[in-house]
C-alpha cells in the first residue's frame, strides 16, 4: 500500500467521486433498473429451482433444523453491517479515508457477531429443544462476516452506479452455490445442504466483488473515527432500524419453532422462502439504482418527486402481478415447486402473497427516507411498528400458524405502511399528490385484479388445480395488455424498456 501525506489530498478519494452522475441521472436510473429486473427473472430461475429440488432432496423436519438458526443468523448480519454500507452510498461527499474506516468498522462488528451466533449454538438446542441445532448455529456463523463485508463493497459499486456488476456476482454466486448444495443433497448432506447454500453464495460473490471493485481499503492504523463520525451516527440509526425489522421478520419462525412443531417451522421457512425471492431478488437490487440516484436529488424537491413517481410506480408493475399469483394460486406453486410433503405450506404461502403485492411500495418509503439522511427518525418509527408487529403475532399465534402469519402480513402491510407513508410526507420531498400519483392507480388495479382472480378460480371446476393457474395467470396477462392499451406513458415507456434490451 502506498503511503499518502495527509495534508495532501488522496487520489484514491476520485475513486468515490460520483460528481459526473448528475448528467443524465434519470436515464440511467432507469437503464440501471431494467438492469436488476433482466437479472432478476434469471436469478428467480435459479431459486425456484434449486429450492424445488431441495425441498424432495432434504424432508421438511431437517428443514425445519436450518429455520430455527435462520433468525439468529440474519439478525446478526443486520446488526454487524451497522448501516454503514448505506452511509457510503448516501452521502455527498465519501473519502478514501472515510470508506476504509467504515468497513474496519464492519469487519469488527462482523467478525465480533459471528462469534456471538456461534455461541448461541448450546442454548439455542436448549430452546428448540433439538440438539442439531448447536452445529447448525456454528456451521452459519461465517455467512455472517462474509456478509458484512459484501455489502460494504456493493456499496461502493452502488455509489457508482455499477449496477450490472453487482447482478453478475450475485447471479454467478447464487447459480454455483445452488449447484454445489444439490450435489450434497444428492450425497446425504442432509440439512447441512441448506447450510453449504447459503455460506457459500455470500463467499463466492465476496470473492467476486472484490476482484472487480479494484478497491482496497487502508491499514486500520489509518482509521479517524472523529471523521466518521457523522456517518457512524447516520450508520448507527439505520442499523437499530435494521436490526428492528430482521427481529420482525423473524420472530414467526421463533414463535414457530417455539409453540408449535419443527415441521411447521419448516414449512412457514420454505413459504417464506418462496414469498421473499421477488423482495430479495428485485426490491433489495432496486434499491441500487434508486438510493443513490434520490441521494443525488436530495437538493431538488421537484426532480427528486418525479424519479420516485416514475420509477416506482413502473417497478410496481413486475412486483404486483408476482404477489397476485402468489396469493390466488398458492396452492399450485406449493405442488409444483416443493411436492405433496408440502401441502400443508399452501394457505401459509397464500397469506405471505401479500408481501410481494405490497413490499415495494413499503420499501420504496424507507428508501426515501434513507435517501434523505432520516435514519433517526426511521429508528423511532421502527420502534413502534415492531412493537406493534410483536403484538400481531402473540394474538395471531391462539389462531395457530396460518393465523400467526395473517396477523403478521395485515400489520405490516395495512398498519404500519400508513402510518410510515404520513412520516414519508413529514421528513422527506415527497408530497400527498406524489403518493398519490405513484401508487394509488396501481392500489386500486391490484385490489380489484386481486378480487377477480380469487373469483375466477373458486368458479373454475377444472380437473387439475395447475389448469386453473394457467386460466388464472391469462386472465391477470388480458388484465395488463388492456392497462398497457389504455395508458400512453406506459406505452412510451415500454418502448424504451425494448430498446434498450436491443442494445
Amino acid at each position: 500500500m502506498i503511503p499518502v501525506d495527509p495534508d495532501q489530498a488522496d487520489p484514491r478519494d476520485r475513486f468515490f467521486d460520483v460528481s459526473a452522475l448528475g448528467r443524465g441521472l434519470e436515464g440511467q436510473t432507469g437503464r440501471s433498473a431494467v438492469t436488476v429486473m433482466l437479472f432478476a427473472v434469471a436469478k428467480i430461475a435459479v431459486a425456484l429451482g434449486s429450492t424445488a429440488m431441495l425441498a424432495r432432496l432434504v424432508p421438511p423436519a431437517q428443514q425445519g433444523i436450518v429455520a430455527m438458526a435462520m433468525p439468529a443468523v440474519l439478525i446478526a448480519s443486520g446488526l454487524s453491517e451497522f448501516g454503514l454500507a448505506q452511509a457510503v452510498v448516501q452521502r455527498p461527499h465519501v473519502t478514501h479515508r472515510l470508506a476504509s474506516t467504515l468497513l474496519w468498522t464492519n469487519v469488527a462488528l462482523g467478525l465480533s457477531l459471528a462469534i456471538i451466533v456461534a455461541l448461541l449454538g448450546v442454548p439455542a438446542a436448549r430452546f428448540y429443544d433439538t440438539p442439531e441445532t448447536t452445529a447448525v448455529f456454528i456451521g452459519m456463523s461465517p455467512y455472517i462476516f462474509f456478509s458484512v463485508l459484501t455489502a460494504q463493497y456493493v456499496a461502493v459499486l452502488r455509489r457508482q452506479m455499477r449496477i450490472r456488476q453487482i447482478e453478475v456476482g450475485s447471479l454467478g454466486a447464487t447459480f454455483a452455490a445452488s449447484g454445489i448444495a444439490i450435489l450434497a443433497a444428492m450425497a446425504g448432506a442432509g440439512y447441512w445442504a441448506l447450510a453449504i447454500q447459503l455460506v457459500l453464495a455470500e463467499f463466492l460473490n465476496l470473492i467476486y466483488l472484490l476482484v472487480v471493485s479494484r478497491w482496497l481499503p487502508s491499514s486500520p492504523l489509518s482509521c479517524r473515527f472523529g471523521e466518521a463520525r457523522a456517518a457512524l451516527n447516520f450508520g448507527g440509526f439505520l442499523a437499530g432500524e435494521r436490526l428492528l425489522g430482521e427481529f420482525a421478520r423473524n420472530m414467526q419462525v421463533i414463535v414457530i419453532g417455539r409453540m408449535f412443531t419443527q415441521i411447521d417451522a419448516a414449512l412457514f421457512f420454505r413459504s417464506q422462502t418462496i414469498a421473499q425471492m421477488p423482495l430479495r431478488r428485485i426490491a433489495s437490487p432496486l434499491s441500487g439504482a434508486f438510493i443513490p440516484a434520490l441521494s443525488r436529488l436530495q437538493g431538488d424537491p421537484a426532480a427528486f418527486r418525479a424519479m420516485y413517481v416514475r420509477q416506482i410506480s413502473r417497478a410496481n408493475l413486475i412486483m404486483v402481478p408476482i404477489g397476485l399469483i402468489f396469493c390466488s394460486c398458492a396452492d399450485v406453486l406449493v405442488r409444483v415447486m416443493l411436492g405433496s410433503d408440502w401441502t400443508a405450506a399452501a394457505p401459509i404461502l397464500a397469506w405471505l402473497g401479500l408481501l410481494p403485492l405490497t413490499a415495494l411500495t413499503l420499501s420504496s418509503f424507507s428508501w426515501v427516507m434513507v435517501a434523505c439522511g432520516q435514519s433517526k427518525a426511521l429508528f423511532k418509527f421502527r420502534i413502534f411498528g415492531t412493537s406493534l408487529l410483536i403484538l400481531a403475532l402473540f394474538i395471531g399465534s391462539r389462531l395457530g400458524v396460518v393465523g400467526l402469519v395473517a396477523a403478521y402480513v395485515v400489520t405490516l402491510a395495512f398498519v404500519q405502511g400508513p402510518i410510515l407513508a404520513a412520516l414519508v410526507l413529514r421528513c422527506t420531498p415527497l408530497t400527498l399528490a406524489s403518493l398519490r400519483s405513484a401508487l394509488l392507480g396501481e392500489a386500486l388495479f391490484a385490489t380489484l385484479s386481486l378480487a377477480l382472480l380469487m373469483a375466477v378460480r373458486r368458479m373454475l371446476t377444472l380437473d387439475y388445480a395447475l389448469q386453473e393457474a394457467l386460466v388464472v395467470v391469462a386472465v391477470l396477462a388480458l388484465l395488463y395488455a388492456l392497462r398497457l392499451m389504455s395508458d400512453a406513458g406506459l406505452r412510451d415507456d415500454v418502448a424504451k424498456v425494448l430498446q434498450i434490451l436491443r442494445r
